[in-house]
């Protein structure tokens, strides 16, 4: 019986940690554009002033969620917003690693 329990208590741990594992690179979309922006930098895909400008764009970005939430609640319209605002900023990004210029 305490095998049983013991096994269960692993089983149910190793889920849940795999699932904390997935969500922690889809639940951070601005920690997620810092990596791809320093992942750019790094292997040259970025330069210096690319890489400047989506860093200042991604703090905007973190500024407008954290205005949203302030009062406590975050309406759909805002909501809506914010998400509008992290695609455009993640196909910026996107394009400007793709663009064929490179780090000098």
């Amino acid at each position: 019986m305490n095998v049983k329990i013991i096994l269960a208590i692993a089983i149910f741990s190793a889920a849940s940690y795999s699932v904390d594992a997935q969500t922690t690179t889809t639940g951070r979309p601005a920690a997620t554009n810092r990596q791809r922006i320093k992942q750019g930098v790094n292997s040259g895909e970025l330069n210096r002033a690319e890489a400047a400008r989506l860093k200042v764009q991604n703090a905007k970005l973190i500024k407008e969620k954290k205005a949203a939430r302030a009062d406590g609640t975050v309406t759909p319209d805002e909501r809506q917003d914010i998400r509008q605002d992290q695609k455009t900023l993640s196909k910026r990004i996107y394009r400007q690693k793709h663009d064929r210029q490179t780090r000098r």
